[in-house]
């Protein structure tokens, strides 16, 4: 049978009901109803800016795009454990210096070598760590900025000074200043304002942009990292902020939202019990000639009687005996109904937008879901066996190769200015993964490694 369905207005807005349903429905969900002009982006509550005055190109519409992306973040966890896991396999065992070999079969054999330097930085100034953070913000905003620093001995002797020290600003709080008229910028500016308000001139540390004509000019200076986005002018965009623009993000917040507001408000009724007042006359000879508060006494009476009798583990299966009657025409009457209520709600019924909503995200950040065993929930789809899991992390670490030429950038930069190639001309800087195409039984702790 279909259901019956209602259409109410108020406030301007058009209602759409239909009976069973535990929701109203507006028209704007169906792109009917009015819409705000000029307002193409949701507001995040930062003051407008203006943009001629700026010293720094924009980041978004209002310089608040880090904002817009952390204000999601921060309720979407499925994409930063996306961010996170895609940034792990990135990362694999960290990058090393080898050195190509050939035999005279033609095969190439690939050998490790230790350089000093790369170990002193890696001791000294937690280059891993620095190196995982770097990636980690690569694939969040396709952008990072390491900050190399000379020794002392920049400024007597330039040309024999070496990278002292290596860090890592938080992207969140850079931006680059506004290009000149050839069409270069040459700083970046850092404020911890950022994000919260057009900050001064001089709450902004200006740091130069290194200079590929003159490696050594600056004392300290920065080299941006970026996956570079067709069309964009200053800051790329990573591939899962697609995903976040076409509403999925808004979809996967509405979800558990929507499920915690009935959880809170619902009230749970399993049976709706019908007495006619004729039970009452049936078994109560003198009720007509009660007064009210008698009779809501009695009423009170058989109400807890009956609940009593249907709730709690030890009544199940039990029965109700009522008293019952037939009308003139064979009909009936004076008998305790007790129905059990259908249930109209099903709280895992979005459950399976959800995780389309998830699997896009992953998808788009370059994590096959499978890795993470993403199937249906609430359905039986329970997919990530061990071979998918094997298959789907070759192939990832198989093609990572080309997204990681942007941290080895750092690595062959360092390599440059602190003369690892005046020692060795043919060490190149790779990474090691872990080996997950044997089974179990083959490779048991799944910890054999390869380059």
């Amino acid at each position: 049978m279909d259901k019956k369905s209602y259409i109410a207005s108020a406030a301007g807005t058009t209602f759409i009901y239909n009976e069973g349903d535990v929701a109203l429905f507006s028209t704007d969900a169906l792109g009917f109803g009015p819409k705000e002009k000029n307002n193409a982006s949701p507001s995040i509550g930062l003051a407008p800016i203006e943009q001629e005055s700026l010293q720094w190109a924009s980041w978004g519409t209002n310089d608040d795009h880090p904002v817009y992306l952390k204000k999601y973040l921060g309720k979407l966890g499925v994409v930063s454990s996306a961010i996170d896991i895609v940034s792990d396999i990135r990362y694999g065992q960290g990058i090393h210096w080898f050195e190509d070999e050939y035999t005279e079969e033609g095969k190439r054999i690939a050998k490790m070598r230790r350089v000093d330097d790369w170990e002193r930085l890696k001791r000294e100034e937690e280059l891993e760590i620095l190196l995982s953070d770097t990636i980690e913000h690569l694939n969040l905003y396709s952008l990072a900025f390491p900050i190399f620093t000379f020794d002392g001995i920049f400024y007597r002797k330039p040309e024999q000074a070496i990278i002292k020290t290596v860090s890592l600003l938080d992207t969140y709080f850079v931006r680059f200043r506004k290009k000149d008229r050839f069409g270069f910028t040459t700083e970046i500016g850092y404020s911890s304002f950022f994000g919260d308000r057009q900050p001064s001139n001089d709450e902004i540390q200006w740091i130069p942009i290194f200079d590929k004509e003159n490696p050594r000019k600056h004392a300290q200076y920065a080299l941006p990292l970026m996956h570079k986005t067709s069309g964009e002018i200053y800051y790329p965009e990573a591939n899962w902020q697609a995903v976040l623009r076409a509403g999925w993000g808004d979809t996967l917040i509405s979800v558990p939202q929507l499920i915690n507001a009935i959880y809170k408000h619902i009230l749970f009724v399993r049976y709706v019990v019908r007495m006619p007042i004729g039970f009452f006359r049936l078994k109560y000879k003198n009720w007509d000639d009660l007064d009210e508060v008698e009779q809501l006494k009695l009423f009170k009476n058989e109400q807890d009687a009956i609940n009593k009798s249907l709730t709690g583990t030890d009544n199940a299966g039990k029965s109700i005996i009522s008293i019952t009657d037939t009308d003139q025409n064979g009909n009936l009457v004076g008998g305790i109904e007790v129905k059990p209520i259908e249930s109209f709600l099903n709280t895992a019924a979005e459950l399976p937008n959800n995780t389309f909503g998830n699997q896009e995200f992953m998808f788009a950040a370059g994590l096959d879901p499978t890795l993470v065993g993403s199937g249906t929930k609430g359905g039986s789809n329970l997919s990530g066996s061990g071979s998918d899991k094997r298959v789907a992390s070759n192939f990832k670490q198989g093609t990572m190769e080309r997204r990681r030429q942007i941290e080895y950038k750092l690595a062959r930069h360092i390599a440059m200015q602190n003369g690892y190639y005046k020692t060795n001309p043919y060490i190149y800087p790779s990474t090691i993964d872990i080996d997950v195409s044997q089974t179990m039984d083959v490779n048991p702790t799944g910890k054999t490694a390869v380059k």
